[in-house]
């Protein structure tokens, strides 16, 4: 995992304490509260995942539309190995939501 630095740019939006769930057999993704979806929806960002051992830059994307209320990010099936064990170990992670633009 590659190391960002520990400063949070202020146009940034952090979703703390999210977990990591299995959406179907090989998609995982972290579900947004949906006390943010105004802040959220329909935007574009530059995502970060903050777990205990550092910091996996998802680059740019939006908030994709789960169903009809929730919302979520979609994980890169590339790191599925470490989705698993975030999910097994039921370790938060904290979001952050760089704006673009």
């Amino acid at each position: 995992m590659k190391e960002m630095q520990n400063i949070i740019p202020l146009n940034s939006i952090v979703v703390p304490r999210l977990k990591v769930s299995k959406i179907r057999d090989d998609y995982y993704a972290v579900l947004i509260p949906a006390a943010f979806n105004e802040y959220v929806v329909d935007k574009s960002f530059i995502i970060y995942l903050k777990t205990k051992s550092g910091i996996i830059p998802l680059g740019p994307k939006k908030v994709s539309r789960l169903n009809n209320k929730n919302h979520c990010i979609f994980l890169p099936k590339n790191f599925n190995e470490t989705w698993q064990t975030l999910h097994g170990k039921k370790e938060s992670v904290d979001v952050i939501l760089t704006t673009v633009g």
